[in-house]
């Protein structure tokens, strides 16, 4: 589980903070991977695991109120987002933007595949050269990071953690999915991979096997512990996965 990693400027609000490591521990779940914090920022953090960089970029409340419908409002260097870009290219990471928002009562995220962002694409500071923002806006049923030639709809991405000052509520998809409490993370198990009911079988081992062309009858019977509701579950969270990191198509 995530240690209260998420300490930049803006969360230093204790009930704000434990909204952003909640927002870290679901996405640990959601993608199977171990994050750790590798630098920070005045606005942000940077966490790396096994295949992401993940920058998170929060957005203070008072910022929300510039704009009509504005829901997170950030910036970005060019400097910086280039050395994001190279740092991802090098260890060959997929980048990720993990957009928060904290208003009263509770925090918004947004997960923004870096693949889908390009920095001269972005709404650029008129009386700063160099600086670039990350705007995410309310339009009618839909949210959307504000790019050139076209917007993101970040809509399937949003998160919400509401905060009182007794506790606060984890963060959950907005529809439990199929592998929730099957599919588990355990740093002491296989390295911290997305396993199935904690055991040492992981989703990997499955998607492998399947893929090989073994049937779901001749898995079971190699392994007994496992079940047919295991197998889909390891498919549903590949899915997923998958869509979440899914990028333009070319």
């Amino acid at each position: 589980m995530t240690n209260d990693l998420w300490q930049d400027k803006r969360t230093q609000d204790p009930d704000v903070r434990r909204a952003a490591n909640d927002c870290l521990r679901a996405w640990e779940v959601e993608h199977g991977e171990r994050l750790e914090s590798a630098s920070r920022t005045g606005a942000g953090t940077i966490f790396r695991s096994q295949g992401f960089v993940v920058v998170g970029r929060t957005s203070k409340a008072n910022s929300l109120r510039r704009s009509a419908g504005l829901i997170h409002w950030s910036s970005i260097s060019a400097k910086q987002f280039r050395r994001l870009k190279r740092v991802c290219k090098r260890e060959k990471k997929r980048l990720v933007f993990l957009l928060l928002s904290h208003e009263t009562g509770e925090t918004r995220f947004y997960e923004v595949p870096g693949e889908r962002v390009r920095w001269h694409g972005l709404p650029q500071r008129k009386r700063t050269a160099g600086i670039a923002y990350f705007k995410v806006v309310q339009h009618a049923d839909a949210r959307t990071l504000e790019m050139q030639p076209a917007p993101i709809d970040v809509t399937a991405f949003e998160r919400k953690v509401a905060h009182t000052d007794d506790e606060l509520t984890p963060p959950l998809p907005p529809a439990r999915p199929a592998y929730a409490g099957i599919i588990t993370l355990d740093p002491a198990v296989r390295s911290g991979k997305a396993c199935i009911r904690g055991s040492r079988m992981a989703v990997q081992d499955v998607l492998e096997y399947l893929a090989s062309g073994m049937t779901e009858d001749k898995i079971i019977a190699d392994f007994p512990d496992l079940t047919r509701e295991d197998l889909r579950a390891c498919l549903s969270f590949a899915a997923d996965r998958e869509r979440r990191l899914r990028g333009p198509v070319a």
